[in-house]
């Protein structure tokens, strides 16, 4: 017999869809993707021993009015001591999520998995006049790309994406963002994301040892 503790992966994820071809499907275009919260918060209090999570294809929160948390943040250190790697790739969702507030107490998480994130900052809805300025240099919101989580080692976000405020299209997350990023995680040896040939010699000669993959 197996006990809930002794599970250490817990594979939550679905086929893949259309959400990245065509038009920008919404919870209410796909319910059927989107995770009831009470779900996360059952498997985090029964699974104490999970090492994996894998949410791919999976639309995340936060969906309601007030609401400032995504399913990852039920993972937390308490509950689940012992997440190492998370594998998030299609997600879409808000822009909150990129702050890595959810992961904060995460303290050994080192694998992060988001291939093909699209962020869309109406998901957000409380905060979405202040995420339309997400993806904005300028912007007063400097701390975002998982700045909250210093133990990361393997990072993966190629093909991220993000609507825009007004002109509703997708684009590609900015070069700066994924230099910010890299300059800003002091524990990363391995990366894989859309950042130019350029940029990739620019960075590999600031910190040799990072594998840079694309």
């Amino acid at each position: 017999d197996i006990a809930f503790g002794d599970i250490t992966s817990l594979d939550m994820s679905l086929d893949e869809c259309d959400t990245f071809d065509g038009k920008i499907l919404r919870d209410e275009d796909s319910p059927n993707r989107v995770i009831p919260r009470c779900l996360p918060w059952l498997l985090s209090s029964i699974l104490p021993g999970l090492v994996e999570l894998d949410f791919s294809n999976l639309h995340g929160g936060p969906k309601d009015e007030g609401d400032y948390i995504s399913e990852l943040s039920l993972f937390n250190s308490t509950n689940c001591p012992n997440i190492t790697k998370i594998k998030w790739d299609n997600r879409v969702g808000g822009c909150y999520f990129l702050r890595g507030k959810d992961m904060k107490s995460l303290d050994r998480l080192n694998e992060l998995y988001i291939d093909n994130i699209l962020c869309d900052w109406r998901f957000d809805k409380h905060f979405a006049p202040l995420m339309s300025q997400f993806f904005v240099e300028t912007s007063i919101i400097q701390r975002f790309f998982f700045f909250a989580c210093k133990s990361l080692e393997r990072v993966s976000m190629k093909g991220g994406k993000y609507v825009t405020f007004g002109e509703m299209t997708k684009k590609d997350f900015p070069q700066w963002a994924l230099i910010r990023f890299v300059r800003r995680t002091p524990s990363l040896i391995w990366f894989r994301s859309d950042l130019t040939q350029e940029n990739i010699r620019l960075l590999s000669k600031e910190r040799p040892e990072i594998c840079f993959c694309n």
